[in-house]
Formats: C-alpha cells, structure tokens, sequence
C-alpha cells in the first residue's frame, strides 16, 4: 500500500480494512514521505476536529520529534505562530493541515494535492450545509496535475458504509489478506 502513496499513475488509494490493522502508520509514513521526498501541500480529514488533534498529538508530533528528516523540516511546537501547531504544520514545499469532517469551513481557502480521507464511517453525514465530505475535499486538489487520495475506513453498517460503498464503486477489487 505505501508504494501507492508514491505513485504517480495512481490517483484513489480505497482502504476498506478491519480495525487495528495498521492503516494510521501507513497514512503517517505517506505523510513523512510528502514532506521530506516529494513536498506539497496534505490534508487528512478526521471525522471530528478532536479527532485531528488526537491524530496530531499522537501521531505526527512524536514522529516529527523521533524522526531527523521530519524534524529538520517542521519547526518545534514552541508557540501558536511558528508553523507548528495541532491543526497546521509548515515546511518547506508545502502546508499539512489537519481537519476534522463536521464543518465545511475546514476546507476553505484549502489547496492541496494529497487529501487523506480518514476514517470515513466516522463522519457527519455532510459538512455544515455545503454537502459530502469526499466531495468537498476533492475539490481542493481538482488543479493538481499531480493530485492523491487515499479514502479509508473501517466499515461500519452493511449498505449504510461509506466505505464499503466508495470501495464497490471505485476500486478495481484488490486485495491484500493478511493471515492469522
């Protein structure tokens, strides 16, 4: 799955998995990878702003403290304006931004080529008034030549999943099966 992220034939990137299975890492790898390989701008969508932050502070924060090449490209958390903070990280080629799916504020003035679309069951069923999340998201990167998307979820209720449905629409049907 990481070498889609790097990829650039491949646009969608559909994790339809079961819990605990690993896929924040894989998210927080591609993260590190469009930062310190290939920088531009990213967005991952939580389902709440809590859950951004929570995803910040668990996350990100530890690996831009524990990983050299993060570090020496995203300023320490030491105050509200050095580029640095739970809900915006600044570095050179590019902006990370952390938001969370129940407002369609948090994609405004937004313009970004990676959108990580994360735990999509856990969303509103729209943003504010302004509609579907996906939707709104992906047209942050419609400019993009170079534009990426990775939507995923553990699904929650059968024909009522929003991933079980992007997964039936969109993805070619690969799987990979991890064995017990």
């Amino acid at each position: 799955m990481l070498d889609a992220f790097s990829e650039p034939r491949i646009t969608y990137i559909y994790c339809y998995k079961s819990a605990r299975t690993g896929y924040t890492q894989v998210l927080a790898q591609a993260i590190h990878y469009h930062v310190h390989h290939r920088p531009r701008s990213q967005l991952i969508l939580q389902p709440t702003v809590e859950d951004a932050k929570g995803f910040c502070l668990e996350t990100i924060d530890p690996m831009v403290d524990a990983c050299p090449t993060m570090g020496e490209r995203i300023a320490p958390a030491k105050s509200r304006t050095s580029g640095n903070t739970q809900r915006r990280k600044t570095y050179p080629g590019g902006i990370f931004h952390l938001n969370g799916a129940t407002s369609a504020g948090g994609f405004r003035r937004i313009d970004v080529g990676i959108i990580y679309f994360d735990e999509v069951d856990g969303y509103p069923i729209t943003a504010g008034d302004e509609g579907d999340q996906i939707g709104l998201g992906i047209k942050r990167a419609e400019w993009h030549a170079d534009k990426k998307f990775a939507i995923g979820s553990t699904p929650t209720l059968d024909g009522v999943s929003r991933i079980q449905s992007e997964y039936s629409k969109n993805a070619d049907g690969g799987f990979f099966l991890v064995a017990c």
